[in-house]
């Protein structure tokens, strides 16, 4: 089943970003990605993964956060979640904002089985199987593709 969504994610990523790029949602509250005020921006968003259907129904959408610099950014990164990586703080301050000082922009992905995608009844960040920690680096891998597909059109410089 997981190699079918594999399959399925790879053949329309061959056909070009926007297919992953309009699938993108910015909270309502997120605030706008257009030039900003002088002001450094922090926004969220979501989107639906592309191996939901592999994944349980709390992992199946992907909550982001967006650091995004004064201006217009020159390069986006995706920063993705280490093992037991539960929240965005991290990244954010290890990476994110230092990249954000040098105008780049940076997307940090909630990974599956963490945090708000954490499966009902486990434990912590305890993953229950190999497999579920296989298909936690797979879907990942796979959200961060989509993401930069986002960022491909949001940011075509």
């Amino acid at each position: 089943h997981a190699f079918t969504q594999m399959k399925a994610f790879y053949q329309e990523h061959a056909k070009g970003p926007e297919h992953y790029a309009a699938s993108v949602v910015l909270d309502s509250n997120a605030g706008d990605l257009g030039e900003a005020s002088g002001a450094p921006r922090i926004l969220t968003a979501t989107f639906p993964s592309p191996m939901q259907a592999c994944l349980p129904e709390e992992s199946q959408r992907v909550p982001f956060r967006i650091v995004l610099p004064q201006s217009e950014p020159w390069a986006v990164v995706v920063i993705c979640g280490g093992t037991a990586d539960e929240t965005f703080i991290y990244r954010q301050k290890a990476f994110a904002e230092p990249l954000r000082n040098s105008g780049v922009a940076s997307l940090l992905p909630m990974p599956p089985f963490y945090g708000a995608r954490r499966r009902k009844g486990q434990y912590m960040c305890f993953l229950s199987s190999l497999s579920d920690m296989v298909l936690q680096c797979y879907a990942e891998s796979v959200e961060a593709i989509a993401l930069l597909d986002w960022a491909r059109v949001r940011y075509p410089k």
